[in-house]
């Protein structure tokens, strides 16, 4: 299996025909220009991913189901805040404002659609957390300050195999953290930003482990994250170089089936490339 992303040369040619094809694959394949797309080849580990895609899954449908009824109850000119209105006994006070008829009759529609939807959720949590008993590296990955059971869950069936990729740098783009640098005869096309292939869910749980960790009493990612601010000077490259570090340690635990030592976390200086980063980042993290 090869990503078709990479194989311009068939995708975007101006002549197409399966016989030419084949040729121009062939050719590739000679050159060692097919890039191939791993796959693990443990049943339980594809099991466990599968699971995880349907819990990511629900969960969006989840919030989708809450901007639908945000927006309906915007219809009747109520605007929504805060989290009562998805609440068993929050919502009854929130239709009570909605004149009685079809805009009552249609929020009542949309909570069943919530409902159902938030209990297939939390029984694709239970079948997870069930399947996540089996691998040894999601309660080492929960020892990390903010680091919840969901990210834990998360970071160990869409990583797979950490032997999968050999350097750190090739981690961080398959998370989206990495750095495109794109340029001609020396002269830069563009801006540097962050690399937008790869999986947004390994970048949102680095995220959300440094926005635990930070509200959190003193602990190690704190401090580091405090010292990477303080030579930058740039809260977002901070962050950044937090959610790098925060993805390489998982890594390191994972390969060396280690404990998690918030020792060594915090007495390991953040790599001397990623003080120096460009200010011109154009994507949001």
């Amino acid at each position: 299996m090869c990503d078709p992303r990479e194989n311009a040369l068939i995708g975007r040619s101006a002549k197409k025909r399966d016989e030419w094809d084949v040729r121009a694959l062939c050719r590739l394949f000679r050159l060692g220009e097919l890039k191939e797309i791993w796959h693990s080849a443990d049943p339980a580990r594809n099991a466990f991913l599968l699971s995880t895609e349907t819990y990511v899954q629900l969960r969006r449908e989840v919030v989708r189901q809450k901007n639908v009824l945000k927006a309906w109850y915007r219809r009747g000119g109520i605007m929504v805040r805060g989290s009562t209105p998805y609440s068993e006994a929050g919502r009854r006070s929130w239709l009570e404002q909605l004149p009685a008829g079809p805009l009552r009759e249609g929020a009542r529609a949309h909570y069943a659609v919530l409902d159902a939807l938030c209990a297939q959720w939390d029984q694709a949590w239970a079948r997870l957390t069930a399947q996540g008993r089996a691998f040894a590296e999601i309660a080492r990955f929960e020892a990390m300050p903010g680091m919840g059971p969901a990210g834990a869950h998360l970071f160990s069936a869409l990583v797979g195999d950490p032997r999968r990729f050999a350097t750190r740098q090739q981690l961080w783009r398959y998370c989206k953290l990495a750095i495109t640098d794109r340029s001609s005869d020396g002269k830069p096309l563009g801006y540097q930003r962050l690399e937008r292939r790869g999986q947004g869910e390994l970048k949102a749980v680095s995220y959300h482990t440094w926005k635990g960790a930070i509200v959190s009493r003193d602990n190690e990612i704190k401090r580091w994250y405090a010292g990477s601010l303080a030579r930058t000077g740039d809260q977002r490259h901070a962050r950044l170089n937090t959610q790098r570090k925060i993805i390489e340690v998982l890594w390191l635990l994972w390969l060396r089936g280690a404990p998690y030592d918030p020792q060594r976390f915090a007495g390991d200086p953040p790599p001397a490339h990623l003080t120096h980063e460009v200010k011109s980042l154009t994507t949001a993290a």
